[in-house]
This record gives C-alpha cells, structure tokens and sequence, in this order.
C-alpha cells in the first residue's frame, strides 16, 4: 500500500527553543485488501475470494509542545515532547476489484464491511497523539 501524510505546521517560539506548534495534516493510505472463505461438500472444499482497493482518508489537526534548534550551518534538531491529534474528517472506501469462486451476496457485504473497518483502524492509527517525536532536517 502507499501512505502519504501532507501537512502544515506553524510554531511560535517563547524563548530560546521551547515552543508551541499547530499542525493541520491530510493522511491518505491506498492499498488492497483480499478476503478468503472456504466451504466444503461432499468431502471437498472450494474457495471464495475478493480482492477490494481500500482508500481510506483523514484530516488531522495537532497541537504540540516541544524544543527546536537551528545550527548555524543549517541542521535542524527537534523533539515534540507532547502532540495532541483530532481527526476533523475521516471516510474510508473499499471497492471491488476482483472475486474467484462464488461468493453470496452476505458473505460479499462482510468482506466489504472487513475491509472498511481496516481502513477506519488506519485512520485511527493516523490521527493518534504522540510524544518524544525526534526531528531531523536541514534549512537553506
């Protein structure tokens, strides 16, 4: 799958490195999901799958406090002690793209409810607070 985070942060400074940042991110996670069940008959089994592209989108804002420092020479070193995250908006997709064997309609509507459900845990998992988060850049 491919997980992107795009955001902007803005911190205000109080004295020599502390400082106060709110942050506003889009977190967007695309991947597939594949469920599988098996039914038996007569002493043989056979397999039912379906294969659904999961899109599942949050926007994030977070507030934080922690210590920054910019070197002279442009590296850039920072903790955020605390970050506290609410997701504003969340929706999370699974489409249908590919089914082997025959599935029941009931079986069909679980596995699309399944993978919904993953993509609201990936959401939920995006928005979560942290602390002690370690950042290293360069400025030019």
């Amino acid at each position: 799958g491919t997980y992107t985070n795009q955001g902007l942060n803005a911190r205000y400074f109080f004295g020599n490195s502390f400082n106060a940042s709110l942050g506003y991110h889009m977190r967007n996670f695309s991947g597939t999901s594949t469920a599988k069940s098996y039914s038996s008959s007569n002493w043989s089994y056979s397999y039912q799958t379906e294969t659904y592209s999961l899109d599942a989108k949050t926007s994030v804002a977070t507030l934080g406090i922690g210590n920054h420092w910019l070197m002279d020479w442009g590296l850039w070193i920072g903790v955020d002690w605390l970050l506290a995250s609410n997701a504003l908006s969340q929706t999370s997709e699974a489409t249908l793209t590919s089914s082997t064997g025959t599935v029941t309609a009931a079986e069909s509507a679980k596995f699309k409810k399944d993978a919904e459900k993953l993509g609201d845990l990936i959401n939920a998992i995006s928005a979560s607070s942290g602390f002690a988060v370690l950042t290293i850049g360069f400025a030019f």
